[in-house]
């Protein structure tokens, strides 16, 4: 028999009972509602807790997003200072000078020409393009502008020598430091282009 059922096929006999019964309702009743009072008094601090909890959480992800953008800057800025004013991540234009070699008429660019020697058909240099050193003569350059953004940058130090690498559409470029034609404008990037091509002394040609 539960507590409630006790209650309802109770039937005091006397006034000692309904006062020990009226006592024991009331001693029940009381401690139910410091339970409920204790476990509604928990309820809120465990809400609170949450709310703290949760408010920690949120400013602990928002300094570590603060701490990775100020990283990011600071990277930025490190670079633009030893990388010619240039950063991962930076749109550029780049001059880029193509080394061609001009045809030789006289031998199709095989170095080789063909001699009689003692009525004998040999092999003999070529007298226009036949040595490295003619070879360089026939070269020259033409010129290119590179649009596109920075995605890697690097550097090189051999001796007293110095290069800049470059990565931007998954292609590298390199650049003797000193001699940098890595531009933030298009209009700066023309204007040598315009000097190389005039001191060169050859016209633009489309590549």
């Amino acid at each position: 028999m539960d507590y409630d059922e006790y209650c309802n096929n109770y039937e005091p006999t006397d006034e000692f009972n309904v006062k020990i019964h009226e006592l024991i309702n009331s001693e029940v009743k009381s401690k139910i509602k410091e339970t409920v009072e204790e476990l509604e008094s928990l309820k809120s601090e465990y809400t609170l807790q949450s709310q703290e909890l949760s408010k920690v959480r949120n400013d602990l992800r928002l300094a570590n997003i603060n701490h990775d953008k100020e990283l990011k800057q600071a990277v930025k800025a490190a670079q633009r200072e030893y990388w010619f004013d240039c950063a991962v991540g930076d749109k550029v234009f780049l001059l880029r000078e193509i080394l061609l070699t001009q045809k030789c008429d006289r031998c199709a660019s095989s170095h080789k020409i063909k001699v009689v020697v003692d009525s004998v058909e040999v092999d003999a240099e070529c007298p226009i393009c036949g040595t490295y050193t003619k070879q360089q003569k026939m070269q020259y350059s033409v010129y290119e502008i590179i649009e596109g953004k920075i995605e890697r940058l690097q550097i090189e130090i051999v001796n007293d020598h110095k290069w800049i690498h470059v990565w931007t559409h998954d292609q590298e470029y390199k650049y003797e430091v000193g001699r940098s034609r890595i531009f933030r404008t298009k209009e700066e990037c023309q204007v040598s282009y315009d000097e190389a091509v005039k001191k060169q002394g050859v016209n633009q040609i489309e590549i």
